[in-house]
């Protein structure tokens, strides 16, 4: 969906949310992942919390990546949350070896924060199951 306020700049808080890290990132883009609309909730996988998958800002406080179930994609997991908005950042695929950023992610110049999303595409390249640990 569209963002009323583009996320644009080199300061953009992000909140990782497998580590619970904050990082500063490098953003410019108006659009997000409706992560509620992937599809319905897995309570099991998301720590047996029943807020609604469209709450960002609930399992942000509660340090909860959660999950849902896409007839297309399998599970997802929300990873990535903007703290300025609390809208979707990130998002991976537990059943295929796939993740996503909506942010630049580069090593140099601008913010190094993130910069271990490069190792985790190579650990996800490399079949490790826990890839995304920052």
């Amino acid at each position: 969906y569209k963002l009323k306020y583009g996320h644009r700049g080199g300061n953009q808080p992000v909140m990782n949310l497998l580590s619970g890290r904050v990082e500063i990132t490098s953003q410019n883009h108006g659009f997000c992942v409706d992560f509620g609309s992937i599809g319905e909730l897995d309570v099991e996988s998301s720590g047996g919390l029943v807020f609604e998958a469209s709450d960002i800002g609930a399992w942000v406080r509660a340090g909860v990546a959660p999950v849902v179930r896409s007839e297309r994609y399998g599970r997802v997991q929300l990873t990535h949350v903007n703290l300025n908005d609390m809208t979707t950042e990130g998002i991976r695929l537990l059943d295929t070896p796939a993740f996503s950023v909506q942010y630049h992610p580069e090593a140099a110049p601008g913010p190094h924060d993130s910069r271990y999303l490069f190792d985790a595409f190579t650990r996800l390249m490399d079949g490790d199951a826990d890839y995304l640990r920052a």
